[in-house]
């Protein structure tokens, strides 16, 4: 299925139907559009619920200008606009262990930051909601630094919690997909594996 050109038929189909006036001798064409705004209408729910990509119009938007700008002064995080990548400050980063963390947003699916740091690196996915980014991204730093201490190192009883995106009916570890320090970044990556047919789940180490 292409959501895009079931996204088209379904504006035309809606047109067409406004296009309709009300009465007897047009009826059938009422009852033929509305049914075709229907059918068209379930077939892309069909398809998004099961993980299909959304159609180029509904994937989400970067932002900029003032909300952007918004976002920056009340955090001290710059959001990027797609291709670009921010650094997260590194006073932000104080404490948890990160060393850099920089920030990029892909039209198709999202946001996602490229960590590197002494006990997390990789690449993590965080959503398509700038502000949810923010919130996450400052929820996680928050976490990091709780754990690792007043004076920025393990305690020997902490482990920086771990889950691990797994194909189904592999062994723990192997073939693994990604790593995350929060379950709402697992279930982001979960989410782009079975939107391309994969067939996984999510597994947390024991701390």
């Amino acid at each position: 299925m292409d959501p895009n050109e079931t996204l088209r038929l379904l504006r035309e189909a809606i047109r067409a139907y406004d296009r309709e006036e009300a009465g007897e001798d047009n009826i059938m064409r009422l009852i033929d559009a509305a049914s075709e705004v229907r059918n068209l209408a379930e077939a892309l729910d069909i398809w998004v619920t099961k993980g299909g990509f959304l159609p180029s119009a509904w994937a989400p938007k970067p932002v900029w200008g003032w909300e952007a700008i918004s976002i920056a002064e009340r955090t001290g995080i710059n959001i990027p606009r797609a291709g670009e990548w921010t650094d997260v400050p590194s006073a932000l980063l104080a404490g948890t262990g990160i060393v850099s963390m920089a920030i990029t947003f892909d039209p198709q699916d999202g946001y996602w930051a490229d960590i590197s740091g002494q006990d997390t690196a990789g690449i993590e996915p965080f959503g398509d909601d700038p502000e949810k980014v923010v919130e996450l991204i400052l929820s996680m730093l928050e976490t990091l630094r709780t754990q690792r201490g007043p004076h920025g190192t393990h305690p020997g009883s902490c482990k920086v919690p771990r889950y691990y995106v797994m194909p189904m009916g592999k062994d723990f570890g192997s073939g693994c997909l990604g790593i995350f320090q929060s379950r709402e970044a697992a279930n982001l990556c979960a989410y782009e594996a079975r939107r391309d047919g994969m067939d996984v789940t999510i597994v947390e180490e024991d701390p």
